[in-house]
């Protein structure tokens, strides 16, 4: 080969390297700063298979059975508390006669069961679901025929969704024993010594207190029967 072919040979390697590189660089520096490709698989949390309802139910004060236009009545009310990091909704109330295994006394659902629930002290756009952390007020008015009638312990079952897990699970077996001895009447006017009317007063402004903070609940309980 002649020296003025190895010179042509020479330029024409140069030329092909150099004038390609900037491109090869170009391309690369696309491809490592393309975004990364999603796996397909999403991120977002779902709930897991509940293992229990980690819900506590408490009955501050078991029922007295009193009578009423004609009929036998239990009026008492339940304080639901999440304990869990998923929201509950609660979907059905059923209060049964002891054990689960029976049928119903009464049952609540949809608006009816919310129509139950009190929120107090907080502000939510659906009653029935509690937060966590959050607690609800159900407030139960069961009525018989007969003050026989009336069970000697009520048992619950509550219904309710978890988070997104797509069934419902059940909390069975909250029993409330109740009082079916005669309540104490006092008749108008008070008859008998030894009163005083200080003690007078005071009763008077208990029994004003009570049916003040009672009233709405039992206006409430008394249009669903």
């Amino acid at each position: 080969m002649s020296v003025n072919s190895k010179i042509c040979a020479t330029w024409l390697i140069a030329i092909v390297i150099f004038g390609f590189a900037p491109a090869i660089a170009k391309c690369q520096s696309s491809t490592n700063n393309a975004p990364p490709q999603q796996s397909g698989k999403s991120s977002e949390v779902h709930t897991p298979k509940p293992g229990g309802p980690p819900l506590q139910v408490l009955v501050p004060n078991e029922p007295w059975a009193f009578r009423s236009d004609g009929k036998w009545h239990l009026v008492y009310e339940l304080q639901a508390t999440n304990l869990g990091k998923w929201d509950f909704l609660l979907t059905r109330l059923d209060a049964v006669t002891g054990g689960s295994g029976v049928k119903p006394i009464a049952s609540y659902s949809g608006t009816e069961l919310a129509g139950t629930i009190d929120r107090t002290g907080q502000t939510v756009s659906e009653k029935a679901k509690i937060e966590p952390g959050a607690f609800a007020i159900i407030y139960v008015w069961l009525n018989f025929e007969r003050s026989e009638d009336a069970p000697a312990k009520v048992g619950h079952r509550i219904t309710m969704k978890v988070g997104d897990y797509p069934e419902a699970i059940t909390l069975d077996g909250i029993a409330v024993s109740t009082d079916r001895k005669p309540m104490v009447i006092i008749s108008s006017p008070l008859a008998g010594e030894n009163w005083i009317n200080n003690v007078i007063m005071e009763i008077g402004e208990g029994l004003y207190a009570f049916y003040a903070h009672m009233q709405p609940r039992l206006a409430s309980c008394e249009s669903r029967r």
